[in-house]
C-alpha cells in the first residue's frame, strides 16, 4: 500500500501542484515553519544528537526523504491531500493518516481547496474521544521500585460534559520492551534505545488501577492550558502516532520528553522539548510547563495504602477488627457489626472494602468468594449513612514537580590531621539524604553518574 501511495504521488505530484498557487518560495517557507517539524518531530536531544526527524517507522513519511528533508515531505503531504481519496481507500488517504498535518496547513493557507472527505476509521474515533481540557498525569515515586522514582507522566483528555475522570481516555507513551529480557538486557537495550517506543490510547481507568491500586502511587493532575483548537489538534497528532513508533531512550527520549513534542506539534507557541538537550526527568518536564505558564491548576488522587492509612487514623482498634473479620471470615457474619450506629458502620463497611481490594491489587490473594465479598460490602455500604464518612486524604505539603531540582553542584571544605582539603561535586540526579526533603520519599535517596574531585592544599 505504500509503494502504491509513493507511485501516485511521484506521477501526480507535478500535475496537482500546477492546480494551485503554491511556488517553490511558498513551499520552502511553511516547510520552515516550527509547527511543520513539530509535527514531524524534528528534535535533537541526547550526548549523540540526530538530524532529522526522531520518529524512526519509515511509514510515516509520505515521501522517501522525509525523515530528513521537510521540504519532500510537505510537497508529497499536500499532493497527497490534493489527491484525496483518488485510487485509494478513504482510510488510507492522506486527509484520514494524517489529520493534524491537514488541519495545520488549512489553517495556514485557507485559500487552498484541499479536499475535505470522510474518514470511516479516524472520524468515529474523533468523536468517541470527544476531548474538552488536556490534562498532564504524574505518579509520583515509590519504594519498591527505583525506576519509578523518577516518576512517569501520561495525559488525561477530558470528554465533554463528563464529570467522571475515570470515564476518560489516556494518551500514554512508553518502550514496548520483551518480557523474556532480563535486567542486564533491559538496561542496555533502555539506553540504546533497543525498544520501539509507542502511543497508546487507553480508558483512564486502566491506568488509575495500574499506578493507584497496583503500585500504590499517589497521582497527581495538572490541568494545562490549552485553546479549544489546540486540544482538538493535539487528538489529531495522537492519532497520527499511534500507528508508528519511536526508538525509546530512558535518559532522553523518554516517556515525558515526548510528551512534550505531543503538545509541540498541537501548538504554534509551545516550544516545550527545546528546554532538554541532554536528558529529560519528569519531573523537571513538569516544572517546563509551569514556566510557560501551561499548567492551569493541580489536584491530587491518593494512592490505595494512602487511602487506607487515612480511614484507618479516623477509626478505632475495635472497628478495624470488626472490618477485617468482615473480609478475612469465609462466611459472611454481621452481627458485630450491627452494634454500631449506621454512621460508624458506613466506615467500617468502607474500610472492609479498600482491605478487600488491598489483599487482591497488592497481597495478590486469590480466593473464590473475594470478589464477591467486595461487590457485597459496596451493596451494604449503600444501604447506610449517605455522603462522605471519612475526611479527605490531606495531600503532601510539597508536590514533587515542588521540591528541589535535580542537579547539584556543591563546594565543601574539610581538615584531617592537620591538612585541609576542599571537594568539588557534581550530581546530576536525583535526590540525596541530606537534601530538603519536601516533593521527595522519606527516606529514599536516588543518586546516578555523581562525581567529586578532592585536592589538598599543599596540592
Amino acid at each position: 500500500m505504500r509503494f502504491t501511495i509513493f507511485l501516485l504521488l511521484s506521477f501526480l505530484s507535478p500535475l496537482l501542484f500546477s492546480a494551485t498557487s503554491l511556488t517553490e518560495s511558498d513551499i520552502r517557507l511553511l516547510a520552515a515553519k516550527k509547527e511543520w517539524r513539530d509535527l514531524l518531530h524534528y528534535h535533537q536531544v541526547g550526548i549523540i544528537k540526530g538530524t532529522g526527524s526522531q520518529i524512526d517507522d519509515p511509514s510515516f513519511f509520505l515521501a522517501k526523504t522525509g525523515n530528513h528533508d521537510p521540504v519532500a515531505e510537505l510537497k508529497a503531504t499536500i499532493t497527497g491531500f490534493l489527491l484525496g481519496a483518488a485510487g485509494l481507500e478513504s482510510t488510507h488517504s492522506a486527509q484520514c493518516r494524517f489529520p493534524a498535518r491537514y488541519f495545520w496547513l488549512k489553517k495556514q493557507r485557507p485559500d487552498l481547496s484541499l479536499p475535505q472527505i470522510k474518514c470511516p476509521d479516524f472520524d468515529p474515533w474523533f468523536a468517541q474521544i470527544n476531548g474538552e481540557s488536556v490534562y498532564l498525569i504524574f505518579p509520583a515515586a515509590y519504594l519498591n521500585s527505583p525506576s519509578s522514582m523518577y516518576g512517569h507522566t501520561l495525559f488525561r483528555v477530558k470528554k465533554k460534559l463528563n464529570d467522571a475522570p475515570l470515564l476518560d481516555y489516556a494518551v500514554n507513551y512508553a518502550a514496548n520492551a520483551d518480557p523474556d529480557d532480563n535486567q542486564l538486557v533491559f538496561s542496555y537495550k533502555g539506553l540504546a534505545g533497543g525498544y520501539p517506543g509507542v502511543v497508546s490510547v487507553m480508558p483512564y481507568y486502566q491506568k488509575v488501577k495500574e499506578y493507584n491500586f497496583l503500585e500504590s502511587r499517589d497521582i497527581w493532575e495538572y490541568k494545562l492550558n490549552l485553546t479549544p483548537f489546540e486540544v482538538s489538534q493535539f487528538v489529531r497528532h495522537v492519532w497520527e502516532m499511534k500507528n508508528t513508533y519511536l526508538s525509546y531512550y530512558f535518559f532522553s527520549e523518554n516517556c515525558s520528553y515526548q510528551l512534550l513534542t505531543l503538545l509541540d506539534a498541537s501548538s504554534s507557541r509551545l516550544n516545550l522539548a527545546d528546554n532538554f538537550s541532554m536528558w529529560a526527568i519528569p519531573a523537571d518536564t513538569i516544572r517546563v510547563l509551569k514556566k510557560a505558564n501551561m499548567i492551569d491548576g493541580a489536584s491530587y488522587r491518593p494512592s490505595l495504602l494512602n487511602k487506607m492509612s487515612s480511614m484507618l487514623d479516623q477509626v478505632d482498634d475495635a472497628a478495624i477488627r470488626v472490618a477485617k473479620s468482615l473480609v478475612d471470615n469465609e462466611k459472611l457474619n454481621l452481627a458485630e457489626l450491627e452494634t454500631y450506629n449506621q454512621y460508624d458502620q458506613a466506615q467500617i463497611l468502607e474500610v472492609a472494602y479498600e482491605y478487600s481490594r488491598y489483599l487482591v491489587a497488592r497481597k495478590k490473594v486469590v480466593s473464590n468468594y473475594l470478589n464477591r465479598r467486595s461487590i457485597k460490602l459496596l451493596s451494604l455500604r449503600s444501604q447506610r449513612q449517605r455522603g462522605e464518612v471519612f475526611s479527605p486524604v490531606k495531600p503532601p505539603v510539597l508536590r514533587d514537580d515542588q521540591g528541589h531540582k535535580t542537579q547539584r553542584l556543591a563546594v565543601s571544605l574539610g581538615a584531617k590531621e592537620n591538612t585541609t582539603y576542599s571537594i568539588l561535586e557534581y550530581r546530576p540526579s536525583y535526590h540525596g539524604l541530606l537534601d530538603p526533603q519536601g516533593g521527595y520519599l522519606k527516606g529514599a535517596e536516588l543518586s546516578m553518574f555523581s562525581g567529586s574531585v578532592r585536592w589538598n592544599e599543599e596540592d
